[in-house]
């Protein structure tokens, strides 16, 4: 139940929202059809469409560089990890104290921008 006010309280708004698709892999199988067709000169001559396959590529590298750091910021987690747990069974706390120190000096330096 609604309690009396001297102020008008807004109702809630509406509104239409329609997401738009992207699928890049049909897209990159669509655009290497059409070359192989003009290139077999089964289409008409179509005029080339500058910055088609070089725009490809650049996403390609940066999907493939994306992948990379991923790569590489998994495998020191683990490593990390797995030396922590093996340090400490043979060698006691103060490896972890050690690790510790290391990731503290690896994420400051990584924040400074000079990693």
């Amino acid at each position: 139940m609604k309690l009396p006010s001297l102020f008008k309280t807004p109702k809630h708004s509406r509104f239409h929202f329609e997401p738009r698709y992207y699928d890049p892999i049909k897209e990159e199988i669509q655009e290497r059809t059409e070359r192989i067709k003009r290139e077999m000169k089964l289409t008409s001559d179509e005029k080339y469409k500058a910055g088609q396959r070089i725009s490809g590529s650049f996403s390609r590298i940066e999907r493939n560089e994306k992948q990379s750091k991923t790569e590489k910021g998994r495998l020191m987690i683990i490593l990390a990890v797995l030396a922590g747990f093996f340090g400490y069974i043979w060698y006691g706390d103060w490896v972890l104290y050690i690790l510790g120190g290391l990731v503290a000096m690896y994420v400051l330096l990584r924040i400074k921008g000079k990693i």
